[in-house]
């Protein structure tokens, strides 16, 4: 019952705002947890940027533009008060831009204890962490934040990554999985495109 009661104190103070490129807005934060592995999730239900909607919004915003399969999947940092998700990527084609080996998708998961060190509020305050702590254990907990643009990329697929400031255009929304020779395939909307839409 105690467990009960702090985790719906927990809940009631998780409410923040985020930064997107310079654009502020608000932000409503539904927490649960998950025990296997315990995983405190949150969900920051955020406004994307209209104005990204289309192929050629896409390519005329993004400053590399690029097929390429990731080789690994990192845990998740706070950077410049961004909570994402590190991947290595082996470029394949460069179709705008240079290359990079790092990119990065905002939301991802990381252990407690590495959130700790690294905490920034907006995403959990401390006074909800300070309770979080006295209920998980540091090292075999995490905490996840999912953006409603995230989606899990997976270590040996390739894919075509729309990239700005080595930041994932519009989270999932800027990735295309290869689905055969020319065709890629939107991770959230399931469009395809062709690549010669994006050449």
């Amino acid at each position: 019952m105690k467990k009960l009661v702090k985790m719906m104190a927990c809940l009631l103070m998780l409410c923040g705002c985020s930064n997107d490129g310079g654009k502020s807005f608000e932000t409503t934060t539904y927490t649960y947890v998950d025990t296997r592995p315990d995983t405190i999730k949150q969900f920051n239900m955020t406004s994307l940027d209209t104005e990204i909607e289309t192929i050629d919004d896409f390519k005329n915003y993004s400053d590399l533009i690029f097929i390429g399969t990731i080789s690994e999947v990192q845990n998740a940092q706070v950077h410049d008060e961004r909570f994402r998700t590190p991947f290595d990527v082996d470029s394949l084609e460069i179709i705008k831009g240079e290359a990079r080996e790092k990119i990065y998708l905002d939301g991802g998961r990381m252990s407690l204890a590495d959130y700790e060190s690294q905490m920034i509020d907006g995403y959990l305050n401390k006074d909800s962490f300070a309770l979080f702590k006295q209920i998980y254990p540091l090292e075999s907990s995490y905490v996840m934040i999912i953006p409603v643009n995230y989606v899990d990329l997976e270590a040996g697929k390739t894919y075509l990554f729309f990239v700005k400031d080595e930041m994932i255009v519009n989270g999932g929304y800027g990735v295309f999985e290869k689905t055969d020779e020319d065709t890629y395939q939107n991770v959230i909307t399931k469009e395809n495109i062709q690549l010669d839409q994006v050449k």
